[in-house]
This record gives structure tokens, C-alpha cells and sequence, in this order.
């Protein structure tokens, strides 16, 4: 009962910390993008190779949980944040700034990768999908509440240093080119203010990790554990084709994403919109997550899990396409765009528990940690090489934003007719345990 009752604790520990780490992910994508934007423009441009980078790092950290422990490495990656934080807000030498993001980064980074460890000791096949869905709504409703109030807190920052009305700041920040030398440095002071509460933010994930009641069973193998282990080699994963095609997939999956997802606030600043409609779309987009995320378990009732996955993401990008050419379609844009991305976000995203339970199926128990850690070294090289394709040869100039939807379209279509036609027939439905590690030779 001590046992359960520590468990469940734990788990909710993690939950409501993952609230604020969802809060500070959501301002990364958003506020903290646009401030880049305007103090160190090359370095927003290969953004995605920190996130690559830092996903690496991540997982590399990973191996140090059977010493250190959860806890631990939670801690540390709290506090190393706060302090990246405020280094990225204050500092000016640009290779300090630069460390300073990647840190950043890498603490945020580190909770995503702990995540599908850190529940699945904690839980059990009763009630894992329970807690592992709140914690991911949980992470939302943080990135929710952090684009919601982050563009809106500059505009009204920014307007109480100009002397002016909200309203005309907000359609200022449409033509954020059009600054003055002091409106915009009231414009990047604005954003070091708002970034500064958001660190308050990201110290309070510090007090539920101090409350987790960690044991050394909870990290370190047994020696029976270890046994067993040893016993299994574990090149076994690469005898594995179904793996090894799911790492493509997914490798394949992230250069479409990272092409994307990080600059979306820049595009929407290129377009001509302002700074808190910016947000507002970009909360939006953390709505259709959350939303469209209720129809998976039904889908993959109904049709089964690979096809929810490949189709899902094939409806989304022709909403891909428009954003891409959305310059092309007259007024209205802060329309299109923000219903274009609506769905995107929501379809691609609904597969995101597929995405995560899936490719535990393909291998057996005992390289279940190995291949996590395959997915998110994989995910992370993928990015890092987006980052300086972004930076050397993409985003050169504004169009290459817009391009960015279109290419990255083209590449999600092959991905998820990659997935379809090699795992409907052995995949689309689970199969009982005893099949399972039949087809992956173990």
C-alpha cells in the first residue's frame, strides 16, 4: 500500500512540474523566438539545431539515471534553466548568449526525455495511459498559458514605455521594420521584462521535484535485473527491420517538423501581423493539440493505430501547402493562416500518442530504454541538421519561411507513406505479448 501510494504521489509530482516546463516551452517557441529574432537574428535562424543539439544532450544525460537517479537529474536541470534563462535575458557577448540558449534548451529538453521513463516506473498498465495523458495535458495547458500571456505582456510592456494605448502598440508590432532605433529598444526591453517573469515560472517546477520520494529500486537494475539483461545482446534491435524503418520514419518526420515549428512566430511577424495576434494564434494551435487529441482512442478503434498515424498526418498537409502560399491569398491573413495552422497542429498531433506507444511495441521490454533512446538521438541529429540547412541555405531570406511549409509537406507525405505501407499488416492492431516477441526475434 506505502508502495502504491508513493507511486501515485510521484507521479503527480511529475505532473504538475511538467506544468511549468509546458508554461517555459510554450514562451521558446514564442516570445523567446521574436527576442532572438531581434538580438541575435543568426541565431534564431538555427534555432533548430540547439533543439536538435539539446535533444541529444538530453538523451546523453539519460544514462546517468541509474546513478544519479530521477530526482537528481530533474533538480539539476531546473536550476541549470533558471539560470540559462536569465543569462540568455542579460547577457551580450554573443557565444555566451549562444551556450546560454543551448542550456536553456537542453534543461527543457531533458523533461520530455524523462518523461516516458520517469511515468512507467511510477505507474502501472492499468492506469499508465491515465497519468500519461495528464501529464501530457498538463504540459499543453502550461504552453497554453504561456502564449497566451506572452505576446499580450510585451504589447503592454512596450505600451507603458511609449505612453500610448494598447491598441495602437498592438498594430505598431505589425511593422516592427518600421521601429525607430528607441521604439525598439523598448521593444527588446519589453521582452527581457516578460522573459524575467517567465523565469519565476520555471523556478516553481524546483518545488514539486523536491517533494518526489525517490529509492535506489526506482533507477538501479536488481542484480537478477542485470542478469537478464546481460544475457540478451543487444544488437538484437538491428536485426530488427520494423526499428530500424520507424527510425527513418520518425528521423524523416522531425526535418519536416524543425523546418517549421520553431519559426512559427518569425512567419507570422514576416506576414505582417502583430505581436499578441501572433500569440493568440500560436495558443490556438496548443487548443487543437489538445482537442483534436480526444478523437485518437477512436480512431484506432475504428481503423486501427498505423492507419489513424499515416492518415492524420496526410490530412494535414494540405493546410501545409496554404500556409505556404498564403501570401498569395489576399487580405484576411491573420485569418487564414491561424485556421490553417489550427488544423495542422490539432491533426498531426493527434497521432501523438501512437507516436509515443508504437514503437515500444516493435522491440522487446528489455530494449525498450535502448530504443527510446535511439528514437531521440535520432529526432536530434535530425534537427541539428535542419538547424544549418535552415541557416546557411533556407532562411537566407524571407521566403524561405514560406518554402519551408511547402518542402516539409513533401517530406511528411513520404513519411507517412512510408509508415503505411510497411506497418498496416503486422502493426495496425496490437497483437498479445507472445506475438509480439515472436516478430521481433527476441
Amino acid at each position: 500500500m506505502l508502495s502504491y501510494k508513493r507511486d501515485i504521489h510521484n507521479s503527480w509530482m511529475f505532473i504538475i512540474l511538467y506544468c511549468s516546463i509546458g508554461v517555459v516551452s510554450g514562451i521558446l517557441f514564442d516570445s523567446l523566438m521574436t527576442f532572438l529574432q531581434a538580438t541575435s537574428p543568426e541565431l534564431a535562424k538555427s534555432f533548430a539545431s540547439y533543439l536538435g543539439l539539446s535533444t541529444f544532450a538530453g538523451a546523453l544525460i539519460m544514462l546517468l539515471v541509474p546513478k544519479l537517479g530521477y530526482k537528481r537529474i530533474m533538480l539539476c536541470g531546473a536550476i541549470v534553466g533558471v539560470m540559462s534563462m536569465i543569462a540568455v535575458i542579460n547577457v551580450q557577448k554573443s557565444f555566451l548568449v549562444h551556450i546560454s540558449v543551448f542550456l536553456l534548451i537542453t534543461s527543457i529538453s531533458l523533461f520530455d526525455v524523462v518523461l516516458p521513463p520517469y511515468l512507467s516506473t511510477y505507474t502501472t498498465e492499468q492506469n499508465r495511459s491515465v497519468f500519461f495523458t495528464r501529464a501530457l495535458f498538463s504540459n499543453i495547458s502550461g504552453a497554453i498559458i504561456g502564449t497566451f500571456l506572452g505576446g499580450p505582456m510585451i504589447v503592454w510592456k512596450l505600451s507603458m514605455k511609449l505612453h500610448i494605448s494598447y491598441q495602437y502598440t498592438k498594430e505598431m508590432t505589425e511593422r516592427v521594420q518600421e521601429f525607430s532605433s528607441i521604439q525598439y529598444n523598448y521593444y527588446v526591453a519589453a521582452h527581457r521584462e516578460v522573459l524575467l517573469f517567465f523565469v519565476f515560472i520555471l523556478s516553481l517546477a524546483i518545488v514539486p521535484i523536491l517533494f518526489i520520494s525517490e529509492a535506489q529500486a526506482d533507477y538501479r537494475e536488481t542484480i537478477i535485473e542485470k542478469k537478464i539483461k546481460n544475457s540478451r545482446f543487444q544488437w538484437n534491435l538491428h536485426f530488427n527491420k520494423y526499428a530500424a524503418i520507424f527510425l527513418a520514419y520518425m528521423g524523416i518526420c522531425k526535418i519536416a517538423a524543425s523546418m517549421i515549428i520553431p519559426y512559427v512566430s518569425i512567419y507570422l511577424g514576416i506576414l505582417g501581423i502583430d505581436r499578441a495576434t501572433t500569440s493568440m494564434i500560436i495558443t490556438a494551435q496548443y487548443f487543437a493539440i489538445g482537442s483534436f487529441m480526444l478523437i485518437t482512442p477512436y480512431l484506432v478503434k475504428r481503423i486501427g493505430q498505423v492507419k489513424t498515424l499515416g492518415w492524420l498526418c496526410l490530412a494535414s498537409i494540405p493546410f501545409m501547402f496554404i500556409i505556404g502560399n498564403i501570401g498569395f491569398l489576399g487580405s484576411n491573413v491573420a485569418w487564414l493562416v491561424g485556421c490553417a495552422l489550427f488544423f495542422r497542429t490539432g491533426l498531426i498531433n493527434a497521432t501523438n500518442p501512437i507516436v509515443t506507444s508504437l514503437p515500444m511495441e516493435l522491440v522487446s521490454k528489455s530494449l525498450r530504454p535502448v530504443y527510446a533512446s535511439s528514437i531521440f538521438i535520432v529526432q536530434g541529429l535530425s534537427q541539428t541538421v535542419t538547424g544549418l540547412f535552415t541557416k546557411q541555405f533556407l532562411f537566407t531570406s524571407n521566403t524561405g519561411y514560406s518554402q519551408a511549409y511547402i518542402i516539409a509537406g513533401f517530406l511528411f507525405s513520404i513519411a507517412s507513406i512510408l509508415l503505411l505501407f510497411i506497418f498496416t499488416k503486422d502493426y495496425n492492431f496490437p497483437k498479445n505479448h507472445e506475438e509480439r516477441l515472436k516478430e521481433v526475434n527476441v
